[in-house]
């Protein structure tokens, strides 16, 4: 049966994807969809529920209703056979069968990078009436439009590996039973999850981890804050983001998030093979501590090294010619950063204004890029050292430097400004900066064009910006 997937897929792979052409026409009809050639994911999933129906197999339409880590939702189709679910591409793709993989919560796509999903929904036949659109009490105009639909059943499950979160509200309005999870995205938040109030408590069922989001009232078509954002974590831990009395600076060099790992993806496999070399003056020793991968993510890693060695020259030696990375960080068996004393390579950068220190300055949103023929940078130090771990960053490219002014913000029931700046630097640099919470920076020439832009939000740690 898969085989007949595929060969249907590849017989009407005419039929293409697009966010522009023709989008604003109805779609009311399968000869509509084929006349135009072009369309959206939902409308193509519906189109390929029609074509596989009519030759007697079992497809849908599962949909993630807003991501936890990009903006927009996505929707795709699924096989179901002897009861159990495959979900596949509606478009003909020579990966079209893995979305069980990538849409786990865990990986990431070599090409996309990594998707994070706070619910899954499936179209039904069978009406599924649970929670406020169940609730006699509720007003229809107090109910999001998603949970309306009592054509959808949740099937998370199927994908990744759920928890279940229960909160203390605050301030419950008056005739409010029921609370919502929310995920961010085009400058607004959107509900993901019901949850059924009961003393100024509510659970909400079956939660993607690696997410922040907001629990939030909704009233009238409009939602009103029920707490802080947290982030569930990938082990399941709530941690709320609800600033602390400390200060810190934020570096910052891009504002979309994931969406970037795409855009950036020759600079990001420019570390594929990256070896690490220790070498002893003392024994002459030379010993190969880390082999990259083909596969690299766009944030920071931290990379073990086994070795009780004492080494006094560490040198990264790349694939290519042309050299990017952001960062370099080698940490002692006290798990310590061990600055070096000194730094070598003959590479030509392609920024005048950055330098050869910014590998190893703990600043991700720093970094270099050039060209070396030798391949190499050596770090040199006064006394050997014992290197028990490396942090190894990506190169990512500036999207700030002269691409007009940003506003840094963080959250406290609502979106504050701490500060703003003209970029003339491949990163902006915020100062005393509320420590804890969640932050966004905005381009205010997107701002002015007043509609819902795709900054994204993220935390700040250890020098990282961490993306959501």
């Amino acid at each position: 049966m898969f085989e007949e997937v595929d060969s249907l897929l590849y017989e009407y792979r005419h039929l293409t994807h697009s966010q522009f052409w023709g989008t604003k026409i109805p779609i009311l009809t399968a000869s509509t969809l084929e006349y135009l050639r072009h369309s959206l994911c939902e409308h193509r999933c519906w189109y390929n529920s029609l074509l596989f129906s009519s030759l007697g197999m079992a497809v849908t339409i599962d949909f993630v209703p807003a991501w936890g880590n990009r903006n927009n939702n996505h929707s795709w189709n699924v096989l179901i056979k002897d009861g159990k679910s495959y979900a596949f591409e509606a478009f003909w793709d020579q990966d079209r069968w893995k979305y069980k993989r990538i849409y786990n919560n865990q990986t990431f796509d070599h090409l996309w990078g990594e998707f994070r999903l706070p619910k899954v929904y499936r179209h039904t036949f069978k009406n599924n009436i649970e929670g406020p659109i169940a609730d006699k009490r509720i007003n229809p105009d107090n109910i999001p439009p998603l949970f309306k639909n009592i054509k959808i059943k949740d099937v998370s499950s199927e994908y990744f590996e759920t928890s279940d979160v229960t909160l203390s509200l605050k301030s419950t309005p008056s005739k409010t039973y029921y609370a919502y999870l929310c995920v961010f995205g085009y400058q607004q938040w959107h509900p993901v999850q019901w949850g059924k109030i009961k003393n100024n408590k509510v659970s909400f069922k079956g939660m993607g981890k690696d997410i922040i989001y907001l629990p939030a009232y909704y009233e009238n078509g409009k939602l009103i804050p029920a707490g802080e954002p947290f982030l569930l974590d990938s082990k399941g831990v709530v941690t709320c983001l609800k600033g602390n009395k400390q200060q810190i600076s934020i570096f910052i060099n891009h504002v979309e998030g994931a969406p970037v790992y795409n855009w950036d993806l020759k600079n990001i496999q420019l570390l594929a093979g990256l070896k690490i070399h220790g070498y002893s003056s003392k024994t002459h020793r030379i010993d190969n501590l880390l082999t990259l991968s083909d596969i690299i993510p766009l944030k920071s890693v931290i990379y073990p090294i086994y070795s009780n060695i004492l080494y006094d020259r560490i040198t990264a030696t790349f694939r290519s010619d042309t050299i990017a990375v952001s960062e370099i960080t080698f940490y002692d068996n006290q798990n310590r950063i061990v600055i070096p004393d000194s730094i070598e390579s003959n590479i030509i950068l392609f920024n005048q204004e950055d330098s050869l220190l910014f590998v190893s300055d703990r600043i991700i949103a720093s970094g270099i890029k050039g060209i070396n023929k030798d391949r190499y940078i050596k770090f040199y130090f006064n006394q050997p050292i014992d290197i028990s771990s490396i942090k190894i960053a990506p190169y990512i490219q500036s999207r700030v430097k002269n691409n007009g002014y940003f506003k840094l913000y963080y959250w406290d029931n609502g979106w504050k400004e701490i500060g703003n700046q003209d970029t003339k630097y491949n990163f902006l640099t915020f100062k005393h900066v509320p420590d804890n919470h969640l932050y966004m920076l905005r381009n205010q020439r997107w701002a002015k064009q007043k509609i819902n832009t795709a900054e994204r939000i993220f935390l700040y740690k250890d020098g990282e910006i961490i993306w959501y």
